[in-house]
């Protein structure tokens, strides 16, 4: 389920001013529901649409619906989806010709895994879509708008180790991921497009995350002509212990090559050992991040190969090629979190 590995980056703040847009719609959802031992959350989807007053001071009149939809999120890595949507039209008070007209759809789905009572991993994917067309564009005298959003909040236990999160965005919507723990908040992504990963250092404690995706539009400049926003925006966050693996092995010379579930942060060591296939072999090079390259000459079942001297306040990619008697070439790696911030 998790994409794969994009850019790095890492943000700590004191304070996150921004989450302010998440806390009141959580707010409005209402509390928690409980769901598994230590683990509370639940899903939200928001539609809404607004018109200011126009010259007159009056405010713009809305026919339509905008509400709130929202259910209790399980930890048993079940995965559960709300959706919401609402058709709105917005007039002048003034001039019953202005008037715009939405469409605003947001739906979210999300999965959290708990395993001896501590967060394992969790999914979220918002998919949300607002459309506006106005009679009059920017010659009217309302300035309307719409949203529609998908959100999830979520609290548990975990160990200390790190949390690897992926966002991918297509960019043009907003979102935010921010975690709250026992040492502060640390905003984990805010809009930026693409696909991003953010490594945070976990204390143990009670976490709280809170991810929300947005769709908003306003008057179209134009009269008649629709402005979009729509799109999806998918979370992916995986737990590993320090130095540990935040997956399996990848890679068709997996069969020849095993690498291990963790690295030794004491050491700053990787022991990789050679599976029975390996006599098929005539080298093995393991290497990590693409440097300290062990080269075994005469690969054997059951031999070690030990790269030394990791980085400790990094992630590492482990990586073995391995080449055949007959020229043929396998591979095989798998990452790990660093061994301290």
């Amino acid at each position: 389920m998790s994409p794969p590995l994009g850019t790095r980056a890492r943000a700590r703040v004191a304070a996150v001013c921004a989450i302010g847009l998440l806390g009141s719609a959580l707010s409005a959802a209402g509390p928690a529901t409980s769901t598994a031992a230590g683990t509370e959350g639940f899903l939200f989807a928001d539609v809404l649409a607004r018109g200011d007053a126009d010259s007159t001071g009056e405010p713009c009149e809305s026919v339509g619906g905008s509400f709130s939809e929202t259910e209790p999120l399980t930890a048993d890595g079940t995965s559960v989806s709300v959706l919401n949507s609402a058709e709105v039209t917005l007039t002048s008070p003034t001039d019953p010709s202005d008037s715009a007209d939405f469409v605003v759809r947001g739906k979210g789905t999300a999965a959290v895994k708990q395993s001896a009572g501590a967060v394992r991993s969790f999914w979220f994917l918002g998919d949300v879509s607002t459309t506006s067309t106005s009679t009059k564009g920017a010659a009217g005298d309302c300035d309307y708008q719409a949203l529609s959003r998908a959100a999830t909040s979520f609290t548990g236990q975990y160990r200390r180790g790190f949390l690897r999160l992926t966002v991918d965005s297509p960019g043009g919507l907003f979102y935010l991921a921010t975690m709250r723990g026992p040492t502060g908040d640390v905003l984990l992504g805010n809009n930026p497009a693409g696909l991003l990963t953010y490594d945070v250092h976990l204390d143990p404690g009670e976490h709280r995350v809170d991810l929300q995706v947005e769709a908003v539009v306003r008057r179209p400049e134009g009269a008649g002509s629709p402005t979009r926003a729509v799109g999806t925006v998918e979370f992916v966050g995986t737990y590993a212990r320090l130095g540990g693996s935040l997956g399996k092995a990848t890679g068709n010379g997996r069969s020849t090559v095993k690498l291990p579930g963790a690295r030794s942060c004491s050491a700053a060591t990787l022991t990789t050992k050679l599976k029975r296939k390996a006599r098929r072999a005539r080298q093995v090079v393991v290497q990590v991040d693409g440097k300290r390259p062990v080269t075994v000459k005469r690969p054997q079942k059951g031999k070690k190969v030990v790269v030394r001297r990791l980085p400790a306040t990094q992630a590492v990619t482990a990586r073995a090629i391995i080449t055949r008697k007959n020229g043929k070439v396998l591979t095989t790696s798998r990452d790990y979190v660093a061994c301290r911030e």
